[in-house]
């Protein structure tokens, strides 16, 4: 017999088939409420897409609120929901839970940040901090705790704190969490050294596509590659560049016109830009546009709106690309010290 308030962990050490032990839980008990998280982590989303159907129609309240709020998660993943109206649902969802509570507003976090809204989630961490820690013991805590250092590694990239975000990304990778979980660390590992240093930048980024093609998690070995692909255009070595997938996304097709553009495949790499300008929906993104829009026409003008984007972004440390080109182009450093602010 399951008892409800058995951990996950300690309830799957003694099956012979984990994915099996996971579809025949109660869906009324906080186990098989667990059950979801334990499934992302673990790449199962076979098993997840499952465990959602079976918690939503039982007739436990509670089961049913955690099912809805991993529902929304899954339908931004698959593109049938926007980030704005799934921000929006998560607020509303009651429940009496504090651990859905808690991952409710973690995952605002994460729809923030791919909305590329840096400074609201560090004005927000803290809190969400707070909350996680009030927690009991648990492993959906040790879950929440990790996805909590990874986004906040990732966001301190953005602003510019690399020391900061590396530690986090070290406090990851030094503690028993999944693979998944360290695949997404190293590769913010790499990418906090993309602009000082290539060989660190790309020794992170390897493990992390490691980890990635061990998980055969095409999404997120996507999403390495991608930064993979954008190290090596930066060093100037885009014969590296390598497109392992169809590149469907707007940030792959503005990495592919930066891999254009260092390849002197000027007018492809126009052609390419126009293109993609109205898929465009953040200043983050623009930021990059006008960066690459510099480097194929040598604009000045360009350039300052490459960094007025990402500035409008509350980013710091891509703005740093522009700000180096502007360097280049002669611009005085009192300006450029005040772009940086």
């Amino acid at each position: 017999m399951v008892e409800n308030n058995q951990d996950i962990v300690e309830y799957l050490s003694s099956a012979d088939d984990i994915k099996q032990a996971l579809i025949n839980l109660d869906p009324t008990t906080h186990l098989a409420r667990t059950a979801l998280e334990y499934a992302i982590n673990n790449s199962m989303i076979d098993v997840l897409d499952h465990l959602i159907e079976k918690l939503s129609a039982c007739e436990n309240e509670e089961s049913q609120n955690w099912a809805e709020v991993y529902r929304i998660d899954r339908e931004v993943v698959k593109g049938n929901l926007s980030l704005i109206e799934a921000t929006s649902t998560l607020t509303y969802i009651r429940t009496e839970s504090k651990e859905i509570n808690t991952f409710r507003k973690v995952l605002q976090l994460y729809n923030y940040y791919d909305l590329k809204s840096f400074e609201m989630i560090s004005s927000m961490s803290e809190l969400v901090r707070k909350e996680i820690e009030q927690l009991e013991d648990s492993y959906m805590k040790s879950s929440l705790l990790t996805r909590f250092n990874l986004i906040m590694q990732s966001v301190y990239v953005h602003l510019n704190q690399l020391e900061l975000s590396r530690d986090y990304g070290k406090l990851i990778i030094n503690n028993e969490v999944n693979e998944l979980a360290k695949g997404i660390a190293f590769r913010s590992l790499g990418n906090s050294f993309i602009q000082s240093s290539m060989d660190f930048a790309l020794e992170f980024l390897y493990k992390s596509k490691e980890k990635f093609l061990n998980l055969r998690h095409h999404v997120e070995l996507t999403h390495t590659q991608r930064s993979i692909n954008f190290a090596h255009c930066y060093w100037n070595k885009p014969e590296k560049f390598s497109r392992t997938s169809p590149y469907n996304a707007l940030e792959e097709k503005q990495g592919y016109a930066f891999y254009l553009i260092k390849t002197k495949d000027f007018q492809e790499a126009e052609t390419l830009l126009n293109e993609v300008k109205q898929e465009i929906s953040n200043d983050f993104q623009l930021g990059f546009h006008y960066y690459y829009r510099g480097l194929l026409e040598n604009s000045e003008k360009r350039y300052y709106e490459s960094v007025t984007h990402f500035k409008k972004a509350g980013d710091y440390y891509y703005r740093n690309l522009p700000l180096l080109e502007l360097k280049k182009l002669g611009v005085n450093k009192v300006v450029l010290d005040a772009l940086r602010v």
